[in-house]
């Protein structure tokens, strides 16, 4: 149970990390 917890708080890390990627590109395409 503790596992699955640990990949769920993993998987939302690295989906706010891939938004953060995403707006980065559009801002520089912006520029």
């Amino acid at each position: 149970l503790r596992e699955r917890k640990k990949e769920k708080c993993y998987f939302k890390l690295k989906t706010m990390a891939g938004n953060h990627f995403i707006i980065m590109i559009k801002g520089e395409m912006k520029i």
